[in-house]
């Protein structure tokens, strides 16, 4: 029935809540106006579901992984394929997607961080989640000395290339 599908879209958005917060917090602001700071409206249901589709990257999954629900369900256009497009305007040259996530660990590091969980600051900081290179990966780079005079300044005073 058209209810308990509506029962069903709601209980997914809020099972994925905390990570869609640390993910992409405005998402996060529209699923708790839609679920939970208002009754979830079986009419709504197709908003829930094209928002839901916006957030499968936070719980990295792709609209071929989930697949075609019924045809009584919006088209899945999840936000990988919308970010693959451009950035600022701009068409891209090769695919940054993944890489620009980076943004993702940093501010779930900061979260995980507030609530004094270190060790899953670590394993992010060391392995990342949402990107395909970690943030001691891009600290740890043969390619830092790129940046010229900056870098060198840093590794000078610290007297270690790797500190930070």
């Amino acid at each position: 029935s058209s209810k308990e599908n509506a029962d069903f879209v709601e209980l997914y958005a809020l099972s994925i809540g905390a990570r869609v917060e640390a993910c992409k917090p405005t998402a996060y602001s529209s699923m708790l106006d839609l679920f939970v700071r208002n009754d979830f409206k079986q009419s709504s249901q197709h908003h829930a579901i094209e928002l839901l589709h916006s957030v499968y990257s936070c719980v990295q999954v792709t609209c071929d992984q989930i697949g075609v629900y019924r045809d009584d369900i919006p088209e899945c256009n999840d936000d990988i394929e919308v970010e693959k497009k451009e950035y600022a305007g701009y068409p891209q040259t090769f695919d940054a997607t993944l890489a620009s996530r980076i943004d993702r660990d940093i501010l779930q590091i900061k979260i995980l961080t507030e609530a004094r969980a270190y060790g899953a600051v670590l394993d992010y900081y060391t392995n990342g989640y949402n990107s395909d290179v970690s943030l001691k990966d891009m600290a740890t780079s043969s390619g830092r000395d790129k940046v010229g005079k900056v870098f060198d300044a840093f590794a000078n005073y610290f007297s270690d290339p790797d500190y930070g």
